[in-house]
């Protein structure tokens, strides 16, 4: 067998083959342990129990997980069985019977035994099996979760979810729901059977209404419409106006050039800056001699000024008062708008002459009970007026004329320019 190769030993003659060959790998692993300990607080052999361990009061949700997970459910608590008493058991009844070939080969001793056995599983039932209760625990799904303890940096603010700021009058009745009434009682004139100054004040207060629509019609489409006396005007008149305001703007242009030629700066002498100089300190000293004479006579009149004061600020009361007690009659009434529209205005129900009725047999039913209702709430100011949306194009339309069409409107305009 070749013998062993064996593992040659550096020298060690001097001290430098000494550093160089000697294993030292173990003694700086464990120094750079010992730094690192010190970095992250200290040495572990010289901390206390209580730097290097701590009990865990918070739980675990994996905990918490497989309670929920092996809680049983509450229709099978109802049909659990916690009586001593056994529960009766089903109704007996008869195995059918062997055929003649199969007595023989049976013995009677054999369906004895089967017999009983089916009788002793018919009348003894099973218990059911108790439901393994887990050591954990309770947990209670609808208690509140208590907040957990969140380590707050001094040198940083600490973000809390705020609440939504809630309005003021979130939780205040509107005033029209208190005064105005839920069912308002119809005019006398709406009647089956009105007298006649009542229904001719109603008729005559439905034919306001209706003039003023008309009214209202005609003044947008007068704005509308277009104005006869530009088809009046002719061509000259047109041209002759356009001539005075290009005119007029030349004026203008000439009188601009005029004055910036007068406003062209020239340098002061010593002479007229030092009187402007004395003619603007004489001002000031004037001025503030003014002003010293005007506060003396204010001082003598302090009291009339107090006085004035007082009035003013009663004045100021009563208007405030004023405005509080308009805007509460206004509430109470119903605020016309209630954010960003109107509330409608329900038309009046009102039958002509002819149309009344002699008994409420042969009356005819008019209005919306449904839309008398919520057009009610709206006035209470308890909900808010509406409009219905319509649906709106995102893009518009692009027009475009088609090939084909292209090669029609030549062809046509080809007919026209050939000579007949």
């Amino acid at each position: 067998m070749p013998d062993k190769q064996k593992t040659t030993q550096p020298s060690r003659k001097g001290k430098k083959a000494w550093r160089r060959n000697i294993d030292i790998g173990d003694v700086e692993e464990h120094l750079e342990q010992v730094r690192t300990e010190e970095r992250s607080g200290g040495k572990i052999s010289e901390r206390s129990d209580d730097k290097l361990f701590m009990i865990d009061v918070k739980g675990d949700d994996r905990v918490k997980r497989q309670l929920a997970k092996d809680k049983p459910l509450y229709i099978e608590k109802i049909l659990e069985s916690r009586s001593a008493i056994p529960a009766v058991g089903t109704r007996l009844f008869s195995l059918p019977k062997a055929s003649p070939k199969d007595k023989g080969k049976e013995s009677r001793a054999n369906n004895a035994k089967i017999d009983k056995m089916v009788k002793r599983k018919l009348t003894h039932t099973e218990p059911a099996k108790p439901i393994k209760k887990s050591k954990g625990t309770a947990y209670d799904v609808w208690a509140d979760e208590e907040p957990t303890a969140v380590d707050i940096n001094p040198y940083l603010d600490p973000v809390r979810k705020r609440k939504v700021h809630e309005p003021t009058t979130l939780k205040v009745k509107p005033a029209a729901a208190v005064h105005l009434p839920a069912v308002q009682v119809a005019d006398a004139g709406a009647s089956y059977n009105p007298t006649m100054e009542d229904h001719q004040a109603l008729l005559r207060k439905a034919n306001k209404v209706e003039e003023d629509k008309i009214a209202e019609r005609e003044r947008i489409n007068k704005q509308l419409e277009f104005r006869k006396e530009l088809l009046e005007m002719d061509d000259d008149e047109v041209a002759k106006s356009d001539n005075e305001e290009e005119e007029d703007s030349d004026v203008h242009s000439d009188d601009d050039e005029e004055t910036r030629k007068r406003k062209e700066i020239r340098k002061k002498t010593r002479t007229e800056r030092n009187r402007l100089r004395r003619a603007k300190e004489t001002k000031w000293l004037e001025d503030r001699r003014r002003r010293e004479k005007a506060l003396n006579k204010e001082l003598h009149k302090l009291d009339e000024i107090q006085q004035m004061v007082v009035d003013v600020e009663q004045e100021t009361e009563e208007k405030t008062k004023l405005r509080q007690e308009r805007q509460e009659a206004k509430e109470k009434a119903g605020l016309p708008r209630l954010g960003k529209h109107y509330v409608p205005k329900v038309p009046i129900e009102v039958q002509l002459t002819d149309e009344l009725s002699e008994s409420l047999r042969t009356l005819k039913p008019e209005g919306n009970a449904f839309k008398d209702r919520f057009n009610s709430l709206q006035k209470r100011n308890i909900i808010e007026p509406r409009v219905p949306v319509a649906a709106k194009r995102r893009y518009k339309l692009k027009e475009y004329e088609k090939h084909s069409y292209k090669q029609f409107d030549r062809a046509n305009n080809k007919k026209s320019k050939t000579p007949l």
